[in-house]
């Protein structure tokens, strides 16, 4: 197994603390941080924004060599776990490597995770517990063990796919996304087919679905099918924008209500255990009409 605790070790200053663990590290082990990115063959140079990168082998300070700009030697001995830890600067607000400040954050793999050369079909684990309050965690990487805020572990099967799931801190704290597919002869998509992807990566429902925007009918069309499929509960009103079409999204007012209700709900069962806490005997707690509590 092979694992990257990932922590916020200075938001302010954009730095990301990575601890990587190599259970069985060979006794030469190199390790490597990609100069690609899935869907984005350029040569970039993501190891420019590595530091403070130090290595264990159980108790005992283990030199690293650097071989070339993003490619390290660790000399091991023995059966001990290799531990390696650093620093990442996440100050890139395009989606190719990282960001992080105080009230958002957002990684890829190629980016953070230093490639355990020889080890990369072993399931790899990102390990995220530390995080601000009210922050949510989005991926499609395999849940192993999370809390509803997401914090916790991730499990891929081997480094490829690991890296191919990025982790989105950024719309659950209100941020607007947008969702496009930029040429879609050259990336062989269409705007249903991203919609459909981006409800399975990030696990999207009614309530993150806003607008659409479509810049021809044909598109607008078709995401609709699609929004009408997965959105039931939901109706679609379009209307122009500019030269391109818009679609916006309103619960259907039985979805509505069922919402509304199932607000009061659980504000009396809050109302009556927080009443409860105080020591008052059988508190009368009731709904009155559609959207009081008394």
């Amino acid at each position: 197994m092979i694992t990257y605790r990932i922590a916020i070790a200075d938001a302010h200053a954009h730095l990301l603390r990575v601890t990587l663990s190599v259970a069985k590290p060979a006794a030469e082990q190199r390790l490597s941080l990609p100069v690609w990115i899935p869907g984005s063959y350029l040569v970039r140079e993501f190891a420019r924004h590595l530091s403070g990168i130090n290595a264990k082998q159980g108790t005992r300070e283990l030199p690293l060599q650097q071989l070339d700009k993003a490619t390290w030697l660790a000399r091991c001995s023995g059966r001990g776990a290799l531990t390696v830890s650093y620093l990442v600067y996440a100050f890139d607000t395009s989606v190719r490597a990282a960001f992080l400040d105080a009230q958002r954050g957002f990684f890829n793999g190629t980016g953070l995770c230093l490639r355990v050369e020889g080890s990369e079909a072993l399931p790899h684990r990102v390990e995220l517990r530390s995080l601000p309050a009210g922050w949510q965690v989005a991926t499609a990487m395999r849940a192993v063990k999370i809390d509803t805020a997401g914090r916790g572990s991730y499990e891929a099967a081997g480094y490829d796919e690991l890296v191919d799931h990025p982790f989105d801190l950024l719309y659950q704290l209100g941020f607007r996304v947008t969702v496009n597919t930029d040429n879609r002869l050259m990336s062989a998509t269409t705007l249903s087919r991203e919609l459909r992807l981006v409800a399975e990566a990030f696990g999207y429902d009614l309530d993150d679905y806003d607008a659409l925007i479509a810049r021809d009918k044909a598109s607008l069309d078709s995401a609709r099918r699609l929004l009408n499929d997965q959105l039931p509960d939901l109706v679609w009103t379009e209307s122009a924008e500019g030269d391109a079409f818009k679609l916006s999204g309103a619960l259907k007012p039985q979805a509505a209500r069922a919402v509304q209700d199932q607000a009061l709900k659980q504000n009396i069962t809050t109302l009556h255990n927080r009443v409860n806490e105080l020591g008052v005997s059988e508190p009368v707690i009731q709904q009155q009409g559609a959207d009081r509590v008394v």
